[in-house]
């Protein structure tokens, strides 16, 4: 059996090409999201999407949506089951038959990848906004930064302010 002969079970074999296309973005598609919502549901009660997963994983898949998930998720289900010892040598339909184990015995690894990379993406955003907030708080190099007003501590105890030119 090659590691491939799953396909022939799985619910997305029941599906034209073009329609593949769209309901996995196979085709990277930027506009595909709501087809691509379609396809994922379809993968969720799929009886072979540990085998459909552990083959993108495998063979670094990067374009589409396989076992319900992308390719980000993909790659924190390959660092977990790399951590695992989830056996990462010899041919490749062995090295899928071990990954499909591996999820299939471990249901609530692709929750757990789903929530690392939803993290993730909340860190990424918070760090965009902070630089925004940065570029927007950091003076111009123009001639108004040379323009500054600065206050200081007046002789009296109070503040003066002065402008710098």
């Amino acid at each position: 059996m090659n590691s491939w002969d799953w396909t022939q079970h799985a619910r997305c074999s029941e599906y034209p090409a073009e329609q593949k296309d769209k309901m996995w973005n196979l085709n990277r598609n930027a506009g595909a999201s709501v087809e691509c919502t379609k396809g994922r549901k379809i993968c969720e009660g799929c009886p072979v999407r540990p085998e459909c997963l552990a083959t993108a994983i495998v063979y670094e898949e990067t374009a589409g949506i396989w076992g319900g998930v992308n390719r980000r998720i993909r790659l924190h289900l390959a660092r977990d089951a790399k951590l695992c010892k989830v056996s990462g040598e010899g041919l490749h339909a062995t090295r899928v038959a071990a990954l499909a184990g591996w999820i299939r015995t471990n249901p609530d690894a692709i929750d757990r990848a789903k929530a690392k990379d939803s993290e993730e993406k909340r860190k990424s955003r918070r760090r965009r906004k902070e630089q925004e907030v940065c570029d927007v708080a950091t003076p111009a190099e123009s001639s108004d930064a040379e323009n500054l007003t600065v206050m200081e501590p007046g002789g009296d105890g109070t503040t003066e302010t002065r402008r710098t030119s």
